[in-house]
């Protein structure tokens, strides 16, 4: 069974390598080029031909622009923590984000150079277009949050600040379930029910216009939200689509003293 599949696949492969269309003709040789030798800066140019982001790497407004973190678990009993989270800005250090500050009963996993895997996709596998995806390891440093803030979504800062603010409530009441004292209800570990949902729709309203009016003091946005640059020490990158032959594979790797990259490495797709 297995045999007849693979002669199905060969039987296909034929009959797209006859075709030999021009346009796979063009792919072919374009994926043979190196893609250069910083692959932050392959990255942003890309992400910026996709208008995801302005010249200098800041992510531009409305673009729904994300990467997936992992990071490992406490023990090798738990699971890696894995969170998608908006990219904010790519630069030569790194790629910027912004996430709700752990609490202080919680690690939080991008801290004491933890190590971070980090997976972002991008484009459409489908005829005359290609997608990419690229991986990476390496850790995360923190960043001042005002040199980022301003490209944050209101939003995401109202609900983040928002969702903080009712945290509060609930642990003044001594409960995490509705509000009400000794109201619990058992969830995850680091997580908090919603409970009334009316409530706290009200309470994010509130927070946006706290936020707009300039009520919401720094202090709190500080204790809310944390900003990080992810530094990789490895990169690759793999593209392709219905029109090329196979796999594109490149891999960088960060020399010892975090200066320089090295040249692209074209690896094997699998």
């Amino acid at each position: 069974m297995i045999k007849r599949a693979a002669n199905q696949v060969l039987r296909g492969f034929s009959k797209q390598t006859a075709a030999g269309t021009v346009a796979s003709n063009a792919t072919r040789a374009l994926s043979a080029k190196s893609p250069g030798a910083n692959p932050l800066e392959l990255l942003a140019k890309e992400s910026e031909r996709r208008h995801l982001c302005d010249h200098d790497g800041y992510r531009t407004p409305g673009s729904h622009w994300t990467m997936a973190l992992a990071a490992a678990g406490e023990t090798t009993c738990h699971a890696p923590n894995l969170r998608t989270v908006n990219i904010q800005r790519i630069s030569s250090d790194g790629v910027g984000f912004v996430t709700k500050r752990a609490a202080a009963s919680a690690s939080c996993p991008y801290a004491n150079s933890n190590p971070i895997s980090f997976l972002y996709t991008v484009g459409k596998y489908k005829p005359g277009e290609t997608v990419e995806q690229w991986r990476a390891e390496g850790s995360c440093v923190p960043m001042e949050l005002g040199t980022i803030l301003d490209r944050v979504p209101h939003y995401s800062i109202a609900e983040t600040v928002a969702t903080a603010r009712l945290i509060a409530e609930k642990s003044a009441v001594g409960g995490n379930g509705d509000g009400a004292a000794g109201g619990t209800v058992h969830v995850s570990d680091h997580r908090t029910s919603m409970g009334n949902q009316s409530h706290f729709t009200e309470l994010v309203q509130k927070t946006r216009v706290d936020l707009e009016n300039g009520r919401i003091a720094d202090e709190e946005l500080e204790a809310c939200l944390g900003a990080w640059t992810f530094e990789p020490r490895r990169l690759e990158r793999m593209d392709g689509g219905p029109d090329a032959i196979m796999w594109n594979r490149w891999e960088w790797l960060l020399s010892d003293d975090g200066k320089d990259w090295t040249e692209a490495n074209h690896i094997l797709p699998y």
